[in-house]
């Protein structure tokens, strides 16, 4: 009889059930992507990223708004940390120190993710390069140390102390003016520019307006590290390898998760004028940020927990496992993703920026993710790795690793 364990276990030197999370972690970003049109940052006035249809386009965006936007981003970087753990665990295992080859591996990344970021400004990857560092110098760290640094960086402790810091000394001073200049200009680009010109201004000023999103009042790398550290602790607590041990807590965390958030978004979000409606700067902005945040990352748990709780039954394991080699590929399909939709909103393709509507932009990411998802189960019946991920790992070992498969793995 297959127990619970024994079905989270199922992959042979892999937990199929991280896989298939981010499976369906990299599908929710897709989506949320596509319905932005891939373009990352504030149209200049006068123009919309969204081209709002009649019904059901409120609907599908709605959807996204609710049920996806910030929260599988939060999973994908929750993810990030559990990864780092169980390579560093695994190495440990076998008598090998793999600290300086993780963070050989970083750089690796951060390459990688700047040539991603030429295509499409709102790459993650060059940030998370770089904060995986921080990550390693964490790692001999207590859990209470590790519990604490995650909660002042997820309860927003840094967007507080900048504000604090701005409003002290008004440096930076803000300057609006220019910044709708910078917005036009970009628009323009990626409207209606070539492939060339995307790429020099997703270089000259895209990276930082991007680590300044990142790391000023928005403070979304911060949440990223946050995520990471706790990420970092699941693994230590071998949560998905016993997660019956857990069945009790993954319950009521989503039965309690709605109420909870209900009564946040109305305290924070609402009654303080929330990130977006507050006069910005002001504490009440910063607050109704970071009460989105801690909406986001709340339902983001609810989605991990629900999801394992499927993936303990049999039938919920070999319905989800099919996402497994989609999380496998993540690296490559995360970079394709991009190609795609910049080519089909993007001036240097088909040009659709501002011109489809939302239920179209579902439709064409779900079609995306579909026709991955079957290349990626044709790729890995043949390969050991996906593309970028077989380049990934020869640059990091420092030779060719061996990618194809041999009759016998079949």
């Amino acid at each position: 009889m297959t127990t619970p364990t024994a079905t989270i276990l199922s992959a042979p030197n892999r937990l199929q059930a991280v896989d298939a999370l981010r499976g369906f972690a990299l599908w929710g970003i897709l989506v949320a992507h596509m319905l932005e049109q891939y373009y990352a940052g504030a149209p200049p006035k006068g123009h919309d990223i969204y081209a709002m249809g009649p019904m059901p386009d409120p609907i599908f965006l709605i959807f996204t708004e609710i049920v996806i936007r910030g929260k599988f981003f939060a999973i994908f970087s929750f993810l990030f940390g559990l990864s780092f753990f169980l390579q560093m665990d695994g190495a440990a295992q076998k008598g090998v120190n793999f600290l300086g080859r993780f963070s050989w591996r970083l750089v690796l990344l951060m390459i990688i993710g700047t040539v991603h970021h030429l295509f499409y400004r709102g790459d993650i990857l060059n940030v998370f390069a770089p904060l995986g560092f921080l990550l390693v110098l964490f790692y001999r760290a207590s859990n209470r140390v590790v519990l604490g640094a995650a909660a002042f960086l997820l309860f927003g402790g840094p967007r507080f102390i900048i504000y604090a810091w701005r409003n002290y000394t008004g440096f930076p001073p803000e300057n609006p003016e220019a910044d709708e200049a910078a917005n036009a200009i970009y628009y323009e680009t990626v409207k209606h520019g070539s492939l060339l010109q995307v790429f020099w201004t997703n270089f000259s000023t895209g990276l930082a307006s991007k680590f300044n999103f990142q790391f000023d009042l928005p403070s979304r790398g911060y949440i990223s590290m946050g995520l990471f550290l706790l990420g970092m602790y699941f693994g230590r607590i071998r949560f998905f390898e016993n997660p019956v041990a857990y069945r009790k807590a993954m319950r009521i965390v989503v039965i309690a998760t709605v109420p909870a958030i209900a009564l946040l978004a109305a305290i924070l979000y609402f009654a303080l004028g929330g990130g977006e409606n507050a006069q910005f700067p002001s504490i009440q902005a910063m607050i109704g940020w970071t009460a989105m945040d801690l909406v986001n990352n709340m339902l983001a748990a609810m989605l991990v927990c629900a999801f394992v709780l499927i993936f303990m039954r049999p039938k919920g394991a070999a319905f989800l496992g099919g996402l497994a080699p989609y999380g496998k590929m993540a690296l490559t399909n995360y970079v394709m993703q991009s190609v795609i939709g910049t080519f089909i909103f993007f001036g240097w393709g088909l040009g659709k920026l501002g011109d489809v509507g939302t239920t179209v932009t579902f439709l064409i990411a779900n079609g995306v993710f579909i026709a991955q998802l079957y290349f990626s189960k044709f790729w890995l019946a043949r390969f050991h790795y996906g593309p970028l991920e077989w380049l990934w790992r020869s640059g990091t070992y420092g030779k060719w690793a061996m990618m194809g498969r041999e009759k016998s793995d079949h």
